[in-house]
């Protein structure tokens, strides 16, 4: 209940307070005095009252400065104020008026008229306050309701003991699919996951009722769409019962971006380190390449040269393996240049013959007059070696596997109905085959890196990655038709060249030179393949003298001062580096020639002195390589090649 209204008496004479307070007495009304106008200002600002009856006269601050002070105070301006005067004229009145007073009694006081001014007016001012807190009231139930709808985030109210859903906002009704009557008929168990349900059940029995909450959980639209949700959770009285509020944020969205920002991160992780073990890869790749070629040629028995065959092919691979995750993380562009793509595509169809299965028939067209491309013959031969494995594995039962090349001449229309196709010239090159097809769920995701449908240990899921990689590298673009159970095509689009192109995969041969017993300075810390080397060049003819680092390199340079006629050195050793090495020797000969080697991937991380040491070196060429890449390299710069920081390779 109300507590009855409170009245101020203000006068500065004590008798009249007494007056006052004698007609007051039982009209049920508490009263407080004050015997002047500071006093009277400070009890105000302490408990606001219903009526003011203020004195006019007072000695320091009459009554017209205790009203105007208190009109000016926000909280009390709506405070009644009757003056209580013994002066009756019309200038008293008016400055009573002027000061902000509701009403003015003369002394000697009527009891019956001052009783009944005082309870009219303290019975208007409770009915006024009324109103205002019921105005207040709705204001901030208008405030709260349409803080509720117009909330883009998904809210409600629900009954804490019976879960049942009180109240949904629009948001909530569009984001979950159902509508208002349907919410106000379910529980919350019903947007939850079914296998979900039993952690929830457990968690509300655990929550406390009277604390917010906060949160992550999955949730379930209408349709069964399953979705992240942050909550955040408050308990409120509705009506006259307790609920929580509820507020879900769909961070779905917000979580793919994190788990792609992840995959990223892990993606560098595995650059730097595949840049890193490039280098030991390489150089363990090295002498085995470098070795085959040279032993092939002295074996006669067939199971021997079978034996080094494999043992080559399966360094090829690993080199090949190698280069595609260096290619693929560092987007390698590599040595570009005319190419005969026949060439590449007739050896495809050489190791598909020799390695796929029989239960696989191989049909392939590919014409003599096919045009040129401007491209790396590696790379493409990747692309079509990576194409035609994954439709081998597309077919485990067996199948047609399609190996077609094909001139393309696209005009407006024709490049309108392929996807980032334009007009002009193109080499097209298909790989299709009768096996199980790409289904529509997985289709946007075969180009992503690591992804894979493949069992464990089956695939790595870079090949198509890289494929893609390769082909954009080329100013290419690749169209995809694929059908459940019935197989895929991929036509891969590369521009054709006006170049005149020479056959991929051979080094030059080396031309007769006339050797005067040249002195070539070779240094690398890996002895396998420095002796291999130094091998390879007496029996060409050279001097050769070997170093395991840039320290002994540059003692055994000062020792032939003047007669090392080219020094070909390894970026990457203790004590002195390639680097290094290079510096000194162009300091102390200005004009000795130099051919740089490396097993790491040229200007990737796993060797930051590659650019460096190619503005001094006269070659470059990168592990593994065959012999016929050397030799070339060696005979060009002593002929007297100029600089050149294009790797070379084989």
């Amino acid at each position: 209940m109300n507590p009855p209204p409170l009245i101020l008496v203000v006068d500065d004479v004590a008798t009249n307070r007494e007056t006052l307070l004698e007609l007051l007495e039982g009209q049920d009304y508490r009263v407080m005095e004050a015997a002047d106008g500071p006093t009277a200002l400070r009890l105000t600002a302490e408990t606001p009252p219903d009526l003011v009856l203020l004195d006019v006269m007072m000695p320091g601050m009459d009554g017209y400065e205790v009203c105007r002070r208190l009109r000016a105070d926000a909280r009390l301006a709506a405070v009644p104020v009757i003056m209580v005067t013994a002066l009756d004229d019309q200038a008293s009145r008016l400055a009573g008026i002027k000061a902000g007073a509701d009403d003015f009694v003369t002394k000697p006081f009527n009891r019956a008229e001052l009783r009944a001014r005082v309870r009219t007016i303290t019975r208007l001012n409770r009915y006024r306050r009324l109103l205002e807190t019921q105005t207040e009231l709705r204001e901030s139930a208008e405030r709260y309701r349409t803080l509720f709808e117009s909330n883009p985030v998904p809210m409600w109210l629900s009954d804490p003991g019976t879960r049942r859903f009180l109240a949904v906002n629009g948001a909530a009704v569009r984001h979950y699919g159902y509508t208002h009557e349907e919410f106000l008929t379910m529980t919350i168990e019903a947007i939850h996951p079914p296998e979900d349900i039993p952690a929830l059940l457990k968690y509300l029995e655990n929550e406390e009722a009277d604390a917010p909450q906060s949160g992550e959980s999955r949730h379930r639209r209408k349709d069964g769409t399953i979705m992240q949700v942050e909550i955040i959770s408050t308990p409120l009285r509705f009506g006259d019962r307790a609920a929580r509020l509820v507020l879900a944020t769909d961070v779905t969205e917000k979580k793919l971006l994190e788990a792609k920002f992840l995959h990223a991160q892990r993606l560098e992780s595995i650059g730097m380190l595949a840049a890193g073990i490039a280098h030991d890869l390489n150089n363990m790749l090295a002498p085995i390449l470098f070795a085959a070629p040279l032993l092939r040629g002295s074996l006669t028995a067939p199971r021997d040269r079978k034996i080094l065959d494999t043992v080559e092919r399966s360094a090829v691979r690993g080199a090949g393996l190698v280069k595609q995750i260096l290619g693929f993380v560092h987007n390698a562009a590599g040595e570009r240049r005319p190419t005969q793509v026949k060439h590449l595509a007739r050896d495809i169809v050489s190791l598909i013959e020799e390695t796929f299965p029989k239960s696989i028939e191989l049909r392939y067209d590919i014409p003599t007059d096919l045009w040129p491309v401007d491209g790396n013959a590696t790379q493409i031969h990747q692309v079509l070696l990576n194409l035609c494995v994954n439709a081998r594995d597309a077919m485990p039962q067996g199948g047609t596997l399609r190996l077609v090349a094909t001139n393309r001449q696209l005009d407006a229309s024709g490049a309108a109905a392929i996807p980032e196709a334009t007009p002009g010239a193109w080499l097209m090159l298909e790989v299709g085959d009768t096996g199980t097809g790409i289904p529509p769920d997985v289709l946007e995701s075969i180009w992503t890196p690591f992804f894979t449908t493949k069992g464990i240990g089956k695939g790595t899921g870079l090949g198509l990655p890289t494929v893609r990689g390769i082909v954009a590298s080329h100013h290419g673009f690749i169209d995809l038709q694929t059908e459940v159970g019935r197989g895929s095509a991929f036509r891969v689009y590369l521009p054709a060249s006006e170049g005149e192109a020479t056959q991929p995969g051979t080094a030059a041969p080396v031309a007769n030179s006339d050797h005067q017993g040249e002195l070539i300075l070779v240094v690398d810390d890996d002895a396998a393949f420095r002796e291999i080397v130094a091998d390879v060049l007496r029996q060409q003819g050279y001097r050769v003298v070997s170093c395991a680092d840039g320290m002994e390199a540059m003692t055994a340079f000062n020792a032939h001062l003047g007669k090392v006629s080219l020094v070909v050195t390894d970026v990457d050793m203790p004590r002195l580096g390639g680097l290094a090495l290079a510096r000194a020797l162009v300091k102390i000969c200005p004009g000795i020639r130099l051919i740089a080697i490396s097993g790491a991937a040229s200007g990737s991380t796993g060797d930051g002195d590659i650019p460096a040491i190619q503005t001094l070196a006269h070659a470059l060429l990168l592990k593994p390589f065959k012999p016929e890449a050397l030799l070339v390299a060696v005979q060009r710069v002593l002929n007297g090649a100029q600089k050149s920081g294009v790797p070379s390779g084989g």
